[in-house]
């Protein structure tokens, strides 16, 4: 690809990479102690929260009811630093790591800092299931996705055409502008791992100030190719290619304008 994109001032407020891989029974409980140990320092907090669902089965149709029969389903760990903006999150079959914005807000880190920090924590995984004998980690899908949260003011909630490229003005409707408009897009990425998609959806939200704006959230999701940590990070950076060019793509010029577009 040619030179991405590239934004002094991204109205990005999250970012998430992560990987599904084979179940491992033993990533619960206290038997991942020693690998809290090693994160305590930089990553003192831990929550629980519900599992996640295989990245397959969220890929169609969107998030769907999940029905558990037997035990009570494994919980999902987050592992937070002491600035509440980087976090990692772990279950039997999942490793993600996440910047977000916080408050006071953070500034955004770019991509590096949170690729970089993926590649950490799958590396630590693997030493960690190797040495306690727990299998092998072996990667499936990768996943990319960014939240942009785009200040507009509330009558403009339903003119898309401000922030979506090609999108039709209502001017001529005899009611005007809606009051709301949220859109959702689907797109093929051949050319990455297999069946992978870009989904974008946009429409407003509250922003955790209680300020409301513009969500636009971007994902690319998909199989790797191959069952390695290299082949994973290589699915996540050619995703992540792929999802800042598609932002550009699909964003006005006035909106880049406001965000400082460099290149």
């Amino acid at each position: 690809m040619s030179e991405l994109p590239d934004f002094a001032n991204p109205p990005v407020i999250e970012v998430a990479c992560g990987v599904q891989f084979r179940p491992i029974a033993g990533l619960r409980g206290m038997a991942l102690a020693p690998l809290y140990n090693q994160w305590r320092e930089r990553f003192p907090t831990v929550q629980e929260q519900p599992p996640l669902p295989p990245m397959e089965a969220s890929t169609v149709g969107g998030p769907g009811v999940q029905i558990f029969l037997g035990n009570s389903p494994d919980v999902r760990l987050w592992f937070i630093d002491e600035s509440g903006r980087e976090v990692i999150q772990i279950q039997q079959d999942r490793l993600i790591v996440n910047w977000r914005e916080g408050e006071p807000r953070g500034r955004y880190p770019r991509y590096n800092s949170v690729r970089d920090n993926l590649e950490s924590r799958l590396s630590d995984l693997s030493n960690f299931v190797t040495q306690e004998n727990l299998g092998k980690l072996e990667i499936s899908h990768g996943e990319v996705s960014y939240i942009n949260a785009i200040d507009a003011p509330e009558e403009d909630f339903g003119a898309l055409d401000k922030i979506l490229v090609g999108w039709p003005k209502f001017a001529d409707h005899h009611l005007g502008n809606p009051k709301a408009a949220r859109v959702s897009l689907d797109f093929s990425v051949p050319d990455v791992g297999e069946m992978t998609s870009l989904r974008v959806s946009l429409g407003p939200g509250g922003r955790s100030s209680g300020e409301i704006s513009m969500f636009m959230t971007m994902t690319v999701e998909g199989r790797t190719d191959g069952a390695s940590s290299d082949a994973a990070l290589a699915f996540i950076d050619a995703a992540h290619d792929h999802l800042v060019r598609s932002f550009a793509e699909i964003t006005t010029a006035a909106q880049h304008e406001s965000w400082g577009r460099r290149s």
